[in-house]
């Protein structure tokens, strides 16, 4: 995300890598599962959005992202809690 604007979610993998190489996995698995469940329509019949609203999670940008869709799947790779 960055300030007063919308979640990108190619800044959001940005953030969690820096959490993650610091040590604060805790913290990683908080956020992503934010953005897991507070993203619309990620975890249904969506299409994966180019940014999301930072307080509501609505849809915004272009539809069928790539860019984002790469995000969401490297996230997904590297900070999905290997236990569940």
């Amino acid at each position: 995300m960055y300030w007063r604007g919308r979640v990108w979610v190619d800044q959001v993998y940005f953030g969690l890598q820096g959490l993650a190489n610091y040590g604060f996995h805790d913290d990683v698995q908080t956020q992503m599962n934010k953005i897991l469940e507070n993203a619309e329509g990620l975890l249904e019949d969506g299409a994966i959005r180019e940014n999301y609203n930072p307080e509501t999670g609505a849809v915004q940008g272009a539809t069928n992202f790539g860019w984002s869709a790469a995000h969401f799947y490297m996230m997904y790779r590297n900070f999905m809690n290997k236990s569940e």
